[in-house]
């Protein structure tokens, strides 16, 4: 049988496994009683009473870090001239016309998602085949 080190002992002799902790106290205790050294993830289980057979009981949820996930999205709008600040303003990271295609067509893409209207599609269609899939995609065969 594989022996159990020093800091495991040390832990679980912190930690009484048939007791039920409130919520803020689990997590101090977690926290405490954590050796690992990389960020570690908790799991919650909730007992809700509901039947999931039943279509009016399904539970789905979203929930919002304090924090994120750490990753910044840049977004880039491909908007007319007159609509920039618009597009600024509502939280785009870039916003215009020529200078996003130009940069585009160059192969310079220094954003995550591109947004655009309905009446400026017919001049992003210039740079579809660098921002379809395949184009962003290196071929299977390479």
């Amino acid at each position: 049988m594989a022996k159990k080190g020093r800091k495991f002992i040390a832990a679980k002799a912190k930690v009484e496994a048939l007791k039920q902790y409130p919520l803020a106290e689990a997590v101090a205790l977690a926290k405490e009683v954590s050796y690992s050294k990389f960020v570690g993830a908790l799991e919650m289980h909730l007992w809700t009473y509901a039947d999931p057979k039943y279509n009016d009981q399904m539970l789905r949820g979203i929930i919002v870090l304090p924090n994120g996930t750490g990753k910044k999205v840049r977004i880039a709008a491909f908007v007319d001239s007159a609509q920039v600040d618009v597009a600024k303003k509502a939280g785009a990271d870039r916003a215009g016309k020529e200078d996003i295609l130009a940069d585009v067509e160059a192969g310079k893409i220094d954003f995550d998602v591109l947004i655009t209207t309905n009446d400026m599609m017919r001049d992003l269609a210039k740079a579809a085949k660098v921002l379809g899939p395949k184009g962003l995609m290196p071929s299977p065969k390479a």
